[in-house]
């Protein structure tokens, strides 16, 4: 994955992120999800590409695994809690890109 991609999905990311913390209060504030964002997209990205096959799909599901992810109620018991969200919603959205 090009850096330059790599920084343009984060900037695209953070700004939907931005926008999801403004229109609702959501308990993980934008540095909060930044710093998530920032200890999580590498294992994810390896994940979805591992299992899809296809780096262009990986990048798209990570993009809208993470978007999801802030739209959940944000309710998580820690760390570990909600990174096992994340990579649920990931899976699950694999499934229905097979499923189509």
């Amino acid at each position: 994955m090009s850096t330059s991609l790599t920084a343009t999905m984060r900037t695209r990311l953070l700004a939907r992120a931005e926008a999801r913390v403004e229109a609702r209060r959501d308990p993980m504030d934008e540095d909060a999800f930044r710093s998530f964002y920032e200890r999580t997209w590498r294992p994810l990205w390896a994940y979805l590409a591992r299992c899809t096959g296809d780096r262009q799909l990986a990048d798209d599901l990570l993009q809208e695994t993470s978007y999801r992810l802030l739209g959940t109620s944000g309710n998580y018991a820690d760390e570990a809690h909600r990174r096992n969200a994340l990579f649920r919603i990931a899976t699950n959205l694999m499934a229905d890109v097979r499923r189509h």
